[in-house]
């Protein structure tokens, strides 16, 4: 399995990092130009191949893109080098790149991934743990909405310790705001490497589920080496409706 980290910053390099040190696929880091991807190779400990392209990087299994302006080049060019890959796009502004990402490459829309509802429901699930006394690794918490924290909301009622439900929690309390997290991103590219079909609430394809005519919002999918599969068929009020309608693009 090969993976494919595109963008030098700070996201990228984590994100790599914690991809090698899976010990899950074969990384490489994507720079820009030959001098950086030899310094970043060696910043890495030799665990990430540095590359000056995606075209010198070569297929992969998933590319993880980070730098928003050059998200749609990008995911043109990872489905051309390779038709089969999975893109998961950690950055602000998600779900119209992934759009824009879906229609410049031609792959399918289940395909293509945003990872910040899964970095906002490992927020929730860390103010849970502390509220409760518990490991945030035992808490499971449904996020839906949007791309952006300030389009997310933590479903409580179906929130659950170690698979038991948890007693019911104020809905007005809410995790507090974070930004783009490598360790999201490394979760979901996870996943889609082992084909575990895990759960996770990222952005993707939800097709003509929960009242929608298809678009992309962040809802839980199970994960694999495919992308996204159906969504979890979580059963939504009307208010939690309105906001996906609201807030997803199509």
């Amino acid at each position: 399995m090969r993976a494919v980290v595109a963008g030098d910053g700070p996201v990228g390099r984590e994100t790599a990092r914690l991809l090698a040190r899976a010990e899950v696929a074969e990384v490489a880091l994507v720079c820009g130009s030959p001098g950086a991807a030899a310094g970043a190779q060696r910043d890495l400990g030799g665990r990430v191949r540095g590359a000056a392209s995606l075209e010198e990087a070569g297929p992969a299994d998933v590319v993880v893109l980070t730098e928003p302006s050059e998200a749609v080049r990008a995911a043109r060019d990872a489905a051309r080098i390779c038709p089969a890959t999975v893109l998961l796009l950690a950055m602000p502004g998600s779900l119209e790149l992934c759009r824009e990402a879906a229609r410049g490459s031609g792959l399918r829309p289940a395909r293509i991934l945003a990872t910040g509802g899964v970095a906002f429901a490992a927020r929730e699930a860390a103010r849970l743990a502390r509220m409760h006394g518990a490991a945030a690794s035992q808490i499971a918490v449904p996020v839906i909405g949007g791309g952006e924290d300030s389009e997310l909301r933590s479903l409580l009622r179906y929130a659950s310790l170690a698979g038991i439900p948890l007693r019911p929690v104020s809905p007005s309390a809410a995790a507090p705001p974070g930004g783009i997290s490598p360790r999201a991103a490394a979760a979901v590219a996870r996943a889609v490497l082992t084909d575990s079909r895990r759960v996770l609430c990222c952005a993707s394809w939800i097709g003509e589920g929960h009242g929608l005519a298809g678009g992309f919002a962040t809802l839980p999918f199970p994960v694999g080496a495919r992308g996204a599969g159906p969504p979890l068929p979580l059963s939504l009020t009307l208010e939690e409706r309105s906001i996906l309608q609201r807030v997803s693009v199509r």
